[in-house]
Parts: structure tokens; C-alpha cells; sequence
């Protein structure tokens, strides 16, 4: 089956396709009414070395540096206790990285909110920021020589996620072939019953009927005509006897002329017979 003949069984059985293609669309919008549209807020922060030169930071001296220090302080902001107590808060899910080769840090986070997507962004930078000044006043650094982060990118720029949208391209496929699926099943069962119906097997239909050749000489007959046959034999029935008779006469007359010629044919010959013996 070609896309001619899909589409010649979809016009044909448009009482199907029509509330077929009503249906679909309609659950192809509440699908996508039902999914509620996720945004995505994201920021950037840049660590930075205070300009002194006076103080020290055991960290960076001891053979790290700034990369290192991120990803410690990224390592503590994925941890389960630091995930649990945002969640407790109000916040949403997050996720953080560390570039390749630069101190950057990428913060992101998901929700069906646009405001608390971006709340959430801004609280986990200044959680970040507060992780290292811990981490680094542990390890003995003074307070004057603390890397902090500059926000590069703030949690404004707002993309909604495509999760909503490739489930509505999914339902609609679905839909489609649904269409598709119950529509030429239908057409094919309609068209099985009526061959059956009429006792010959289902063809496809791409198959041409043959149409059987007439016979010239039934056709060149002329119809019976039972009504003129009968109004001649009432007509026949209503002649007179004596007509009847008048025509049966001839015939009794002939009959005596022959029986009385082959009496005088006798007669001559008995008379024949005596001359010749006397």
C-alpha cells in the first residue's frame, strides 16, 4: 500500500478520519496544557585573588590554586546535607560545575517557577561563596587574604526547558498513527465484509475489474412479450364455430373426391380383368 491508496482509504472513510483527527488534537493540547512548563535560570561566578601581598593563604601556597579551591567548594555544595537544607528552604534543584582551564563556576537551576528558579541560583552563588571563606579560614588563611567570587553572569537570563515541548511532539506522532492505525483497519474491515457479502474474494485496490463480454445474440433477441400473446389467444378463443367449420371443410371434401376417384380407379380395373378373360 502506497501513500496514494492511504490517502484515497482517508478520504473514503472520512466519518472515521474526522473524529479520528478531532480527537487526536484534542489530546495533543491537553498534553501539552497538562505539562507545566519548566525554566531554567543560570549565573556564573569568577574566584579572585585579593591584591596583597602581605598576607598569606596556605591553599594557594601549598601548590593549588584557584581551580583547585573551586571544585573543594563545588564538591561541599553537592553534598546531601547542603542539597537537604535548600530543599527545606524553599529552594529548588540545582546543578553546579567548574570550567576547564578558568576558575569559573556555572550554576544552574530548574523549576516550574521563573522566579524561584532564579531565587534559587542567587542563594546557591552566596552559598558558594560562603563554603570557601570557610574552607580557607580552616586551612589557616587570614581574613585579608580570602578568595572570593565576583558574579559574572547574574540569574537573570530565563530559558524554558524543551521537556514540554518533545512530549507534545511525542503525543502528536502517537496521535497521528493512531489516526493512521484505525482508519485503514477500519477501511480494510469494511472492505472484507462487503466482498464477503457479495460472495467474491477482496482485492486490492490496485486491481482493475473485469467487466464479462455480452453475448450478441441474446442481446440482438427481441424480448417476449407476454401480454400481446395473450390478447391474440382471447381473440382466437372469441371466433365463431362456424368459421372453425368453413375451415375444416376442405379438407372433408378432399378426403371424398380421393376416396370416390380410387373407387372409380377399382371399378375400371375389375371391368379390364372380365374383357380380358372373355
Amino acid at each position: 500500500m502506497n501513500l496514494w491508496n492511504i490517502l484515497e482509504a482517508l478520504i473514503r472513510r472520512w466519518r472515521v478520519t474526522i473524529p479520528m483527527t478531532i480527537l487526536a488534537v484534542v489530546v495533543v493540547f491537553r498534553v501539552y496544557t497538562a505539562i507545566a512548563p519548566v525554566y531554567v535560570a543560570s549565573g556564573e561566578a569568577l574566584l579572585t585573588i585579593p591584591a596583597r601581598d602581605d598576607a598569606t593563604n596556605p591553599i594557594l601556597e601549598g601548590g593549588g590554586s584557584l581551580i583547585t579551591l573551586a571544585e573543594a567548594g563545588v564538591a561541599v555544595l553537592r553534598s546531601a546535607d547542603e542539597n537537604d537544607a535548600l530543599l527545606e528552604d524553599g529552594f529548588s534543584e540545582y546543578e553546579l560545575e567548574v570550567a576547564d582551564r578558568d576558575p569559573i563556576v556555572r550554576f544552574s537551576a530548574t523549576d516550574t517557577s521563573p522566579l524561584r528558579a532564579e531565587q534559587t541560583v542567587s542563594r546557591i552563588i552566596t552559598r558558594f561563596d560562603e563554603i570557601l571563606e570557610e574552607l580557607q579560614l580552616q586551612s589557616g588563611a587570614g581574613e585579608e587574604f580570602v578568595v572570593s567570587t565576583v558574579v559574572l553572569q547574574p540569574p537573570s537570563s530565563l530559558v524554558e526547558a524543551s521537556s514540554r515541548i518533545r512530549t507534545t511532539l511525542v503525543a502528536a506522532v502517537a496521535s497521528v498513527l493512531a489516526v493512521l492505525v484505525v482508519t485503514l483497519s477500519w477501511d480494510e474491515l469494511r472492505r472484507s465484509r462487503s466482498a464477503a457479502a457479495g460472495g467474491a474474494t477482496p482485492r486490492p485496490m490496485s486491481d482493475a475489474a473485469v467487466a464479462p463480454e455480452p453475448d450478441l445474440e441474446e442481446s440482438a433477441a427481441p424480448p417476449p412479450r407476454p401480454v400481446k400473446a395473450a390478447k391474440k389467444a382471447r381473440k382466437a378463443a372469441k371466433k365463431p364455430a362456424k368459421k372453425r367449420s368453413k375451415a375444416s371443410a376442405p379438407a372433408s371434401a378432399v378426403d371424398e373426391s380421393d376416396s370416390g376417384g380410387s373407387s372409380r380407379w377399382s371399378r375400371r380395373g375389375d371391368d379390364d380383368l372380365e374383357s380380358g378373360v372373355g
